[in-house]
């Protein structure tokens, strides 16, 4: 048995006998492979079903050469009790215009499906949940604001001089960041969240002045520059291991780490996004630049429209580059069995949440989960 196979039976005695998957292929330790459709298969004629066909296909394939199982956990609503009352202790909103209420359900809803692995540590568990329930408020309030109307825009600066920000709950942000950090982690981890976590205020306001329709043809990397900073996944990697392990143990595999969680998550979203049009995301970008776009405005000089094919294009080289960079990642760690377990549980518990939010991300649609 493989050194990886036995890190994934260990993940699922762990979290089967905590009795929150749902899915028994998973608990029986069977590892699902996705059956790959025949890529000659003529698509669907009816648009939806066509989308629905081809990305449950790319996703699958994506499961299959990651040896990723497709499982999903069902949320205990007793974890927000807790929460709930530190929030009111700390004199956070939880009702009116600068709510984080639904925020914070987010936040304590990651901690137990993405970071489930962190159990022995109280400080870094609500850490984690009021870090995440802050993104998600600055991210649902402000990312349809220019970055002219947002209070975004003087962030950083106010933060930087520890000013009041443009509304009382960016300030409980600001200063959640500036003293929660120092007080949990050691300088490295917590130097990396806070320049992760502005790199993110600077993402959102690049990736809303910036639409799709604006993209140069020639700017290829530019999707990338904005994607790395809007999905701070450095924070992300940190909050993942233990405070207690230096940040030299795993800092090798930082790149890959980053990319599998920006990419997972844009592969994960694009369904739901493309059903109600949404084009301010990292596929549509890249779509908008391939070589096939500057060849036809060089050939033209007028850029040419990007389709769903373009997008399918694109989301089949990022599924790719997952896997790929996936395997690197164990490869990498493999001097490191504490250190590759613990990305491996955070690596499934990872996609085992975008499944898991049937409502925001509607996977269960695309039936890929299904054996033949």
């Amino acid at each position: 048995m493989s050194t990886v196979t036995q890190l994934l039976n260990n993940f699922v005695h762990v979290v089967s006998r905590a009795g929150s998957l749902i899915t028994p292929d998973f608990l029986n330790g069977e590892f699902y492979d996705a059956p790959l459709s025949d890529a000659s298969d003529p698509p669907a004629k009816d648009d939806v079903t066509d989308l629905m066909v081809t990305v449950g296909q790319i996703l699958s394939k994506m499961l299959h050469d990651c040896h990723i199982p497709y499982c999903a956990v069902s949320f205990d609503y007793g974890l927000m009790k807790a929460p709930v009352a530190e929030a009111e202790r700390r004199g956070y909103a939880l009702e009116g215009p600068n709510s984080m209420r639904q925020a914070l359900f987010l936040g304590v809803y990651l901690t137990s499906t993405m970071y489930a692995h962190v159990t022995d540590d109280e400080a870094l568990r609500t850490y984690i949940t009021f870090y995440i329930m802050f993104m998600f408020y600055v991210d649902d309030k402000y990312f349809e604001q220019s970055d002219k109307e947002s209070g975004l825009l003087h962030f950083i600066a106010r933060f930087n001089q520890n000013q009041p920000q443009a509304e009382p709950s960016l300030t409980n942000f600001a200063d959640f960041l500036r003293d929660d950090t120092a007080a949990v982690f050691e300088p490295i981890g917590g130097g990396i969240i806070i320049t992760s976590t502005l790199n993110f205020i600077n993402g959102m306001i690049l990736e809303t002045s910036v639409k799709l329709g604006q993209i140069s043809p020639y700017a290829q990397n530019f999707p990338y520059f904005v994607r790395n900073k809007s999905g701070f996944p450095e924070a992300c990697v940190i909050l993942a291991f233990p405070r207690d392990m230096p940040v030299r143990q795993y800092a090798q595999a930082f790149p890959e780490i980053c990319d599998y969680l920006c990419y997972v998550n844009d592969i994960m979203s694009f369904y739901k996004e493309e059903l109600v049009g949404e084009t301010e995301n990292l596929v549509s970008l890249l779509a908008a630049v391939t070589d096939s776009k500057v060849e036809h405005l060089l050939s033209t000089d007028s850029p040419a429209p990007v389709t769903r094919n373009d997008k399918y294009g694109v989301l089949r080289r990022l599924s790719a580059a997952v896997a790929s960079g996936h395997k690197k990642t164990l490869q990498i760690l493999s001097g490191n069995p504490i250190a590759q377990d613990i990305y491996l549980k955070f690596a499934i518990q990872y996609v085992t949440m975008y499944i898991s939010m049937r409502e925001r991300y509607k996977l269960d649609e695309l039936r890929f989960g299904d054996k033949a």
